[in-house]
């Protein structure tokens, strides 16, 4: 039979689907978004490329409202609907800077476990997070996260606290790089990675 997409499907509070998880390609991957705002937004500490929150108040002025965060219980029906409609193999969990470590992981284990429970299979599911102390790395991989990427941004030593300096509050470069090697240790190699910006380049 002809596969539906998604903008038909809705959950039963009437929710288009992919308001709450956003299919990519061929429909076999999807992306989730826990959190819709960066807290380093509040004290003028976000990183100087990015425009995360004011994206979010653009849309509003055309009509797009979203909320900060998403309805865990909902989502989770959305997860599962889609997940009847096409077989979700890979994806990941998405969000803004969050300063209190224990916080975002706690919100993204619950994530996590709700949204592998809706689904008769197993699926890949991978984390963009900031770098966390063992604790929450072990706590996210007990609740049956795949993988995990580290968002430091930018490698340069110098420039690290000039463009990223929320980051850089959250914790030293040299904090950061010790989290990629916790983070290997507890999630294995070819189970981590890590976002860098190469470069911007206007668009004509």
């Amino acid at each position: 039979r002809k596969r539906r997409r998604g903008p038909e499907l809705v959950t039963s509070k009437g929710t288009p689907v992919q308001a709450l998880v956003d299919l990519k390609g061929s429909g076999n991957c999807y992306r989730v978004y826990p959190v819709r705002s960066c807290e380093y937004f509040k004290d003028g500490d976000e990183c100087k490329f990015c425009n995360y929150n004011h994206a979010q108040e653009d849309g509003r002025v055309v009509g797009i409202n979203r909320s900060a965060t998403i309805n865990l219980e909902e989502t989770a029906e959305a997860f599962n609907i889609l997940g009847s409609e096409f077989r979700l193999l890979d994806g990941c969990l998405v969000g803004g800077g969050v300063k209190n470590s224990e916080k975002e992981a706690s919100i993204n284990c619950r994530f996590v476990e709700k949204l592998n429970s809706a689904l008769p299979y197993g699926t890949c599911m991978q984390l963009l997070a900031e770098a966390m102390p063992r604790k929450e790395l072990q706590r996210l991989k007990d609740s049956g996260l795949s993988a995990i990427s580290l968002q430091m941004e930018l490698f340069d030593e110098r420039l690290f606290p000039v463009i990223a300096p929320g980051k850089a509050k959250h914790l030293s470069r040299e904090g950061w790089l010790e989290a990629f090697q916790d983070t290997v240790d507890i999630f294995g190699v070819g189970n981590v990675g890590a976002q860098f910006i190469g470069g911007l380049t206007l668009q004509g």
